[in-house]
């Protein structure tokens, strides 16, 4: 990191999780906050699996992990 990142790290790690939050949410809006990101956060274990994101297994097999929203099926 540069000294300017570094400087911005220990800011950073010397403030509340939420204060950090608030400050990613204030500078990049509210696009941080996506279902994308939800899945990261499930993926690294900070947050359970959405029950209505698991497979019924009525997919025929696809191989992707969809919910069966994402086909229409339970739309």
């Amino acid at each position: 990191m540069s000294e300017k990142q570094q400087e911005v790290w220990d800011k950073l790690c010397e403030l509340s999780g939420e204060t950090v939050a608030q400050l990613f949410t204030d500078y990049h809006g509210t696009q941080l906050l996506s279902d994308g990101f939800r899945e990261h956060l499930q993926d690294e274990g900070y947050l359970d699996a959405d029950p209505e994101d698991e497979c019924c297994g009525s997919c025929l097999d696809c191989g992707v992990w969809r919910t069966c929203g994402d086909y229409g099926l339970y739309d």
